[in-house]
């Protein structure tokens, strides 16, 4: 799901890696078959460290659910500073000043908390609140100036 976005929007892209069999997580909770050090790309195309760096650094805001919230601190983290939605019902100890933790509506979350404040927000899972983003048509929000 990716909006193309406007010049007075935002975007919602939903980020998803999955293997073939449709999980993410071994049943020890690792990811570790994302290393594999294989090109899935056609031969000759390759993407440059900068590229990526560039590519990453243009994502304003992340979304999250809880699991997927509590699997990225067991990995150690990886969003950095960029500031991150967790969208939950269970209560949790700030362990990130980047992070802040919502409970509620989803179309209010997008409309009014996120898409005033940032442009290009990454939805990066769990599967049921993909699911509800994807229901609800989230993908692409345009807001007035």
């Amino acid at each position: 799901m990716s909006g193309a976005g406007s010049a007075t929007g935002s975007r919602v892209t939903l980020h998803v890696v999955s293997s073939l069999d449709g999980f993410i997580a071994r049943k020890d909770n690792s990811v570790s078959w994302l290393d594999i050090n294989r090109s899935v790309y056609e031969a000759g195309i390759s993407v440059s460290e900068e590229d990526a760096a560039a590519f990453v650094k243009a994502i304003d805001c992340y979304v999250l659910g809880s699991r997927t919230y509590k699997h990225a601190l067991e990995l150690g983290w990886p969003y950095g500073d960029t500031p991150t939605v967790v969208v939950t019902g269970r209560v949790w100890s700030q362990a990130r000043k980047s992070v802040e933790f919502y409970s509620g509506d989803l179309e209010t979350l997008v409309h009014m908390k996120l898409a005033p404040r940032f442009r290009n927000i990454w939805l990066v899972g769990g599967a049921l609140l993909c699911q509800r983003f994807l229901e609800l048509g989230l993908g692409r929000v345009n807001t007035k100036s």
